[in-house]
């Protein structure tokens, strides 16, 4: 543990240090007090917002762990990381298609290889759903063992909701009139 700290540490301080080299031409000492009111106006509502992401990731933890068992919280938290393949695939999705829609929002087709993509995704995450609903008794038998059986009622429905939740990046707009506060 100590190793991997000392190197995202080395590795980051590398990186921050290279960056600060090659973009010496381009960073300076200059304030500009309208750039900061109009950079600090668009990203207090995602500051706020972000923070409630975290805090929306963890709650659920906290209140089974304050009003249940630590058993309860382990099966729960075996469940919701099973479930979690769900978010990195929409993560892969999302990382793919964002700079797409800002490329070419305004073109007509738009709407429509959105509409395309969309189907697409619901498909290939109904039969996710489907599979993980289906085999949930083997995944988590695999994958976890017998200890975290009762893991196996839950990861269905967090995987539903982990899709449900990630679905908004097929809903653009808001992003793309840059309403942050909406957003938030």
């Amino acid at each position: 543990v100590v190793g991997l700290l000392l190197g995202i540490i080395v590795g980051n301080i590398s990186a921050a240090m290279l960056s600060a080299f090659y973009g010496r031409r381009y960073i300076g000492l200059v304030f500009e007090y309208n750039a900061l009111c109009e950079m600090l106006s668009f990203s207090y509502p995602a500051s706020i917002s972000s923070v409630g992401v975290i805090l929306g990731n963890f709650i659920d933890r906290i209140f089974i762990k304050n009003y249940m068992t630590l058993s309860a919280l382990g099966v729960y938290s075996m469940g919701y990381k099973i479930a979690g393949v769900c978010s990195i695939l929409i993560s892969g999705i999302q990382g793919g298609l964002m700079p797409l829609i800002y490329r070419y929002y305004e073109s007509d087709s738009t709407k429509k290889d959105i509409d395309t993509i969309f189907r697409g995704v619901i498909l290939i995450f109904l039969f996710i759903f489907l599979s993980i609903g289906f085999f949930s008794k083997e995944i988590v038998n695999i994958f976890l063992g017998p200890a975290f059986s009762d893991s196996a009622i839950i990861t269905p429905l967090l995987a539903l909701a982990t899709i449900m939740s990630s679905l908004y990046v097929f809903a653009p707009g808001i992003h793309i009139a840059q309403k942050s506060k909406i957003i938030a």
